[in-house]
């Protein structure tokens, strides 16, 4: 139910977060076409994709079927969200009579949050270990950024194009951001920046590869 829920969401954060790229820019007519350029600079089925694969290294436990009372609702590992963020989801299970289906509702809560804050590669997961103390605990893994190459600079040091997309190897992985940096660095009239993402093979950590295509910045003008 969830993986399904989620798709819609997924692509709606997608649309969402082109048209709020587009009114950040400071020239309505510079910022004309916005979405199409965002479109045509990262692939739309990305978030899909990053979704389907981190669904399925999240970790799935047995619960009960049957309810129980959960007194408690711990979350550890999250720095992501806010201790607000976190509260507003957890309060409706917290002393309240619980399913394994209830229980596992609740960390899809905080993985969709992730997901719109475009934390794709972040979730949330839940840890039996406790629910005979009343306990539900919910370990959040946050996904991290790997290496990140540059291919095709020519007359820019490849650490300009590192520093402009704003996202470094060990950081959270935040695929908005990421897209958000790229259309800012497309701006300049002598850079293009085509970014790939892709699995490291470590579990949680996502690979940036960064397709460029520069000139020399020399611009005539006549009078």
């Amino acid at each position: 139910m969830h993986k399904k829920s989620l798709l819609p969401l997924l692509l709606l954060f997608f649309v969402f977060s082109c048209m709020q790229a587009s009114a950040e820019g400071p020239d309505e007519g510079e910022n004309r076409g916005t979405v199409e350029s965002l479109m045509a600079t990262v692939d739309v089925p990305v978030e899909i994709t990053m979704h389907e694969e981190i669904e399925a290294e999240r970790p799935r436990p047995v619960l009960p079927e049957e309810k129980m009372l959960i007194k408690e609702v711990r979350v550890t590992g999250v720095s992501c969200l806010s201790v607000k963020e976190i509260a507003r989801i957890i309060a409706p299970f917290q002393n309240a009579e619980l399913s394994g289906k209830d229980m596992q509702r609740c960390a899809d809560q905080i993985t969709d949050v992730y997901s719109l804050k475009g934390y794709l590669t972040s979730y949330a997961y839940v840890n039996p270990e406790y629910l005979s103390q009343g306990i539900l605990e919910l370990k959040a893994v946050e996904g991290k950024v790997g290496k990140v190459t540059v291919e095709g600079a020519k007359h820019f040091s490849e650490d300009v194009y590192r520093e402009r997309i704003g996202l470094q190897e060990g950081d959270t992985f935040n695929y908005k951001e990421l897209k958000n940096n790229v259309y800012r660095t497309n701006k300049h009239p002598d850079r293009k920046v085509m970014p790939h993402v892709n699995p490291s093979g470590e579990p949680g950590v996502t690979d940036i590869s960064l397709s460029v295509k520069d000139k020399l910045p020399l611009h005539a003008t006549f009078d």
